[in-house]
């Protein structure tokens, strides 16, 4: 777990995921000023800071008889102001890793994780999901005579709480299978949530496509199903990508994040 410095909450992800990055510092004027208008070099702010900002003006202006307070929103500096750089927030929303191990005699093999993607959006989001998973090479260069997998690893994490499912998704090749052959999906079956079932007929499938989330953090791994003989070096490759379900937010399109989405 670790902690956002700044709201004082606990972010779903693990200690060790790297540096957050963002946008370079900006001021905007928002909404935007109608055409042939003098620009102001802010923007209209709504909410308690206006509300705010006529108290203290009505304070200040009080003896001047007559004197109006200002109506409606005033024009003050909104500044966008990153702590973290000048990458985009969707830089750790998707990558691809290779992963590979050396076989040892009788035993299987296993790869450490490898962080796929890793993503803090500061607010509940729908995200959906793309896996895929490639065999690359051997030192030999003959086909694998066991079965490797790539196995992945998700967290989630939503309000007071994290989820981890360490199978996810499992993409196995079979034992020989070719060298460049791949494996994707945009959906994960999963194991039938209701176990019995009265009614005859087949079980519906448990079918993933979409995944509730504030913070997301995948991972992968490279597993043998045996022993791909000693000293034998095996590389496959591993990807991960997200986005939003559906993304309607005005506020990007002037690198407004007024949900905290630029933290990652």
């Amino acid at each position: 777990m670790s902690r956002d410095e700044d709201a004082g909450d606990v972010l779903a992800g693990p200690s060790h995921w790297p540096t957050a990055r963002g946008f370079p510092e900006q001021a905007y004027e928002w909404p935007p000023a109608p055409p042939g208008a003098i620009q102001h070099p802010g923007a209209l702010v709504h909410g308690q800071e206006a509300v705010d900002g006529y108290a203290a003006h009505d304070e200040e202006h009080a003896h001047e008889v007559g004197k109006a307070a200002p109506k409606g929103p005033q024009p003050v500096t909104v500044v966008h102001s990153p702590k973290h750089g000048k990458n985009p927030p969707w830089l750790t929303w998707g990558n691809t890793q290779i992963l590979s191990v050396v076989g040892i005699p009788l035993a299987a093999s296993i790869s450490p994780y490898v962080q796929l993607v890793n993503l803090r959006y500061g607010r509940p989001e729908t995200w959906r999901f793309f896996f895929a998973a490639k065999l690359l090479s051997t030192s030999d260069g003959n086909p694998p005579v066991v079965t490797p997998t790539i196995e992945f690893q998700v967290t989630i994490g939503n309000g007071f709480t994290t989820f981890t499912a360490d199978f996810f998704q499992t993409f196995e090749f079979e034992i020989g299978a070719q060298l460049g052959d791949v494996r994707m999906c945009t959906s994960v079956q999963q194991h039938n949530a209701n176990t019995f079932f009265t009614s005859p007929g087949p079980k519906a499938p448990n079918l993933i496509e979409l995944i509730p989330a504030q913070d997301l953090y995948i991972a992968a791994r490279l597993v043998t199903e045996g022993s791909i003989g000693a000293g034998i070096r095996l590389d496959m490759s591993a990807t991960a990508m997200v986005a939003p379900n559906v993304h309607v937010r005005p506020g990007w399109h002037l690198d407004i994040f007024a949900g905290g989405e630029e933290r990652f």
